[in-house]
């Protein structure tokens, strides 16, 4: 297995939006992180899209057993009761299509305070921004 946290920030003060994503391996290993400036506007918007470009990672590298945990609520049951399908959002459209491969996705929901490394590297860009 391997897991996907990702998170996504909002500055108020610049405006600035950014998404954190780590991967670990299935004993809890940093494998790799990166965080990426987006010019979406809302917070539903950012963290689809770093769930959808986490999921397009972990396929291009070859990873069959995915863990994706998000601390959207609305995103992750969106996507569970197959909101994905009918959503006028292309990128809930383009999980639902990844979601049908051959391979285990494991969506789950996590409370922001669990996962401080990746809410940590999602605000870096507003921390050295002015």
């Amino acid at each position: 297995w391997i897991k996907l946290n990702t998170d996504g920030v909002v500055s108020v003060p610049n405006g600035s939006t950014s998404v954190g994503r780590v991967f670990r391996d299935h004993c809890a290993r940093w494998i790799s992180g990166f965080i990426m400036q987006t010019g979406e506007e809302s917070m539903f918007k950012i963290e689809t899209k770093a769930i959808f470009e986490g999921l397009k990672i972990t396929w291009d590298f070859d990873f069959r057993r995915v863990e994706v945990e998000c601390g959207n609520a609305l995103i992750v049951e969106a996507i569970l009761t197959s909101g994905a399908t009918n959503s006028r959002m292309s990128k809930l459209c383009l999980i639902h299509q990844f979601l049908g491969r051959d391979w285990r996705v494991h969506l789950r929901h996590i409370s922001r305070g669990h996962d401080k490394v990746t809410n940590y590297m999602a605000k870096l860009p507003s921390l050295y921004c002015n």
